[in-house]
């Protein structure tokens, strides 16, 4: 994200030249043109030079604020596993453990050079974008998501994904058994037609 950051620059540089004195452009102008030769800028190029300071501004706010504070690529929960398939201004995608059949670490080719990937394996229901972001289709139900930048390696991130489906699938089962227990005592009242001896 820090080349995204670094592309707007130029742009921002650009655009507030052309608003303001041009001491980039103007001496550059000077010396191939002679001073009698029209203008290079005219004043419908103020449009311009106001999109690409939005577009520049755009690419250098979205770069830091990822190189400062990174949004999340996997996460889990109860409900099931979080993957960021989508880019950056959508929702993550649910896989819920029913529908994850194995996740792993592995090296991945892509375009030639081998890279470490999270290989994710799902079931048919599993609903994900078939252009994801950030990772590959590599067969059917097998998403390779590219693990370059991680703060931690798809090794270890695959470690934590086994253990929180551990943990949900014993927190299913206990909630399963609890349902399907006995049902509580309800107390019978007394027949007050009965005839009861033990009163005084």
């Amino acid at each position: 994200m820090w080349l995204l950051a670094l592309g707007g620059v130029p742009l921002l540089v650009i655009g507030v030249d052309i608003l303001l004195e041009q001491r980039i452009f103007r001496p550059l102008q000077e010396a191939l043109f002679p001073p009698d030769s029209p203008q290079i800028f005219e004043p419908r190029d103020t449009i311009w030079a106001w999109a690409f300071i939005v577009v520049g501004a755009a690419m250098v706010a979205l770069g830091l604020k990822e190189l400062l504070a990174p949004a999340k690529v996997v996460g889990g929960d109860d409900a099931g596993l979080h993957l960021r398939l989508s880019g950056p201004f959508h929702p993550p995608s649910l896989i819920r453990w029913s529908e994850l059949r194995s996740v792993r670490s592995e090296r991945f080719d892509d375009g030639g050079e081998a890279v470490e990937a999270l290989i994710v394996e799902v079931g048919d229901d599993a609903e994900l974008p078939d252009d994801p972001w950030g990772a590959r289709w590599i067969e059917s139900g097998t998403l390779a998501m590219l693990a370059e930048g991680w703060d931690q390696s798809a090794g270890v991130v695959a470690q934590r994904i086994e253990s929180l489906r551990t943990d949900a699938t014993l927190i299913d089962q206990r909630l399963d058994s609890e349902t399907r227990g006995a049902a509580p005592e309800v107390p019978i009242p007394p027949d007050p037609d009965a005839d009861d001896s033990t009163k005084p």
